[in-house]
């Protein structure tokens, strides 16, 4: 375990190894800083950072649809069957352009031209479902990211409402007490197709 060393401002430092990047050539080791007032409390820090390095995975490494995939796989519990199949399905099916690029790799400017190619095949709702998901993973495994994109514009549904004189008009040729009262019903309560 590192131990702290005390500073000239009084405050207590540990030093933790991170990782090791070129530099010129050489392999230069990249340390993490861990300050507190109190030695425990340095040492503590130091020793989380180097507990989550062990269990996470280096985000240069994970492709955007692996990370999509492993996204998913952990909330499968939490999340209900339609959004795990819309999920999978999205990840065979949709934003191929990047599922092989790796999470460090995406920029706004990739996203933003995955958006503006989804736009044109697809309606402005799935546009912003795909992006959601996407978000949503990169939040995951980078959080510092924040994504900018602009996306489609929601669209109003057009919805038709029959007049009254077109709901008595269309009763007095109901003569079946069944099917009465779901015209009735559909006329007068809002109601909608469900899928």
């Amino acid at each position: 375990m590192a131990k702290a060393k005390k500073l000239p401002s009084g405050q207590w430092r540990t030093l933790i190894y991170s990782h090791t990047e070129k530099v010129d050539g050489k392999d230069k080791r990249i340390y993490e800083s861990f300050t507190s007032e109190e030695k425990k409390e340095s040492e503590y820090m130091a020793a989380e950072f180097a507990l989550n390095k062990k269990n996470k995975r280096d985000i240069k490494d994970i492709a955007f649809g692996e990370a999509l995939e492993e996204y998913t796989d952990k909330r499968s519990a939490v999340l209900s069957p339609a959004s795990i199949k819309k999920y999978r399905k999205l990840r065979k099916s949709a934003m191929q352009s990047l599922m092989n690029i790796k999470i460090a790799d995406l920029s706004q400017e990739i996203i933003q031209g995955e958006i503006n190619t989804e736009c044109l095949t697809l309606s402005p709702k799935t546009v912003r479902d795909n992006h959601g998901i996407i978000s949503a993973v990169l939040s995951e495994y980078r959080p510092e990211f924040r994504l900018r994109t602009i996306l489609p514009k929601k669209v109003r549904p057009c919805i038709y409402v029959p007049s009254e004189h077109e709901i008595s008009k269309l009763m007095r040729h109901v003569n079946n007490r069944e099917i009465e009262i779901p015209i009735m019903l559909a006329a007068y309560g809002g109601m909608r197709r469900g899928k």
